[in-house]
């Protein structure tokens, strides 16, 4: 064998092994488009998430001013103490007028009584 043609040997096997390591490269890049692939569709469906759970600039403020207009828990507890007082301070009105209606049922009893005695002393007792 001369030494051309052991060269082109050289040269033949090395261009098969080339071809086969382009052949490799190729897959490795066609197997790259595919996780390529699923990692555009992830964060697709990530952004699409973010869209739909975050609120924008616009909402937040709008959310902040409902908020604003709610009770704390401060005030609602002074709120209750308030209705509270103001129940017990009917309550005590109820109970007083109450014994004073006894009182003047008492008295209306007694007055009854002596107008009947005054009405036998003149007379007029019906």
């Amino acid at each position: 064998m001369s030494d051309h043609e052991a060269t082109m040997g050289d040269v033949m096997e090395s261009v098969g092994a080339l071809t086969e390591t382009v052949g490799g490269i190729s897959e490795s890049i066609k197997e790259l488009k595919g996780s390529v692939g699923e990692l555009t569709e992830s964060v697709g469906f990530i952004i699409g998430f973010i869209q739909e759970q975050l609120v924008t600039k616009s909402e937040h403020y709008d959310l902040k001013q409902e908020v604003k207009l709610c009770a704390t828990k401060q005030e609602l507890h002074e709120f209750k103490d308030e209705i509270l007082t103001a129940i017990d301070n009917s309550t005590k009105s109820f109970v007083r007028l109450d014994h004073e209606q006894v009182a003047l049922r008492g008295n209306s009893g007694r007055l009854e009584e002596r107008v009947e005695k005054i009405e036998q002393h003149l007379g007029l007792a019906a």
